[in-house]
């Protein structure tokens, strides 16, 4: 009998998710915060941070979902990578070179990267309609060229009703996934070198101090000192650029910050402050979903004060809400 297709993939592997389960095997779960929702929820790893065929590409001559066969290789790897650190507390050897790939991959891959380029991709299509649209000689020129490279034509469709379509705007680009995943791939590569030449620091805590957190953005690349960069560039740092710091949960008990200069490696146990300055770090660039080990852990809240509840959620909001109001006249 032929192997069943793997359908369900999941842009944060399994391996990784695990290690913020409460419990092992089929009882493992993980807390997740849903952010739109301001509710928990306990789950198997399995269920959260997948999309179905995200990693399936129809290209003639291979597997639809050889990828996502590759992508279970390379986590088992992940796997032995991620409890070899767990165990000797050190960023170091062929495990850091795993888990930095990890990380890249991470940084790269994700449903919400993709709806930002597919965005990217139909405001420039629709830029280009706006100038293929401006006069309906300029239309019409278009259309004969079209004719002249064999491609067919639609003779019932006027350029007023084109044009009156387009304006409305009513429609969406889409874009191709095998695009997509190319454009991760070439990314991947752009990015791994910068993290490669970063020094790291390893940083551990323990249950007494609080744990680390991740979410559906784990990779987290920030500006060390943001309020120093000039406004158009405080809100894009990029992963080739000094003055930026990666920081990314490998376990509830162990994260890594990634710099290009001024930090000497090695393992340090951490704060309770600095664990939630990591956790107000993953709180501040989650899309939807904080995945953690149990419900109450350290995070910097609103007017940076030190938390060490399960009431971000609340906490954030009603400081959002709070500014709103501040916001209206009157």
């Amino acid at each position: 009998m032929a192997n069943k297709e793997a359908r369900r993939h999941h842009y944060i592997p399994q391996c990784y998710l695990r290690g913020f389960a409460a419990g092992a095997g089929k009882h493992a779960r993980v807390t997740v915060a849903a952010i739109r929702s301001g509710q928990y929820f306990d789950t198997h790893p399995k269920n959260i941070a997948h999309i179905r065929d995200f990693l399936r590409f129809e290209i003639e001559g291979h597997e639809p979902d050889g990828l996502e066969k590759r992508m279970s290789q390379f986590e088992g790897t992940v796997a032995v990578a991620l409890r070899n650190i767990t165990a000797s507390r050190e960023f170091a050897g062929e495990d850091r070179d795993t888990i930095l790939n990890l990380m890249a991959l991470l940084a790269v891959r994700s449903p919400y990267m993709r709806e930002h380029w597919r965005q990217t991709h139909e405001t420039l299509m629709k830029r280009v309609m706006d100038l293929a649209l401006a006069t309906k000689e300029r239309w019409e020129g278009q259309i004969r060229q079209m004719r002249r490279a064999g491609a067919d034509v639609n003779d019932n469709i006027t350029y007023e009703q084109i044009k009156e379509f387009h304006e409305r705007g009513e429609y969406d680009v889409e874009v191709a996934r095998e695009w997509q995943i190319g454009l991760e791939l070439k990314m991947f590569e752009a990015v791994l070198p910068m993290l490669a030449e970063r020094n790291w620091k390893l940083y551990v805590t323990d249950e007494q101090k609080g744990f680390f957190v991740t979410g559906d953005k784990p990779v987290i690349l920030t500006w060390q000192e943001p309020d120093k960069m000039p406004a158009m560039v405080r809100h894009s740092p990029g992963f080739g650029l000094k003055g930026t710091e990666v920081y990314f949960a490998i376990s509830p008990q162990i994260a890594v910050v990634g710099v290009f200069e001024g930090e000497d490696e090695g393992t340090h146990e951490a704060s309770t402050s600095l664990v939630g300055a990591g956790n107000l770090r993953v709180i501040e660039h989650t899309h939807e979903q904080v995945y953690s080990i149990k419900r109450t852990f350290p995070y910097f809240g609103p007017g940076l004060r030190l938390y060490h509840d399960s009431h971000f959620m609340e906490r954030f909001e009603a400081a959002r809400k709070a500014a709103d109001r501040h916001k209206k006249p009157g």
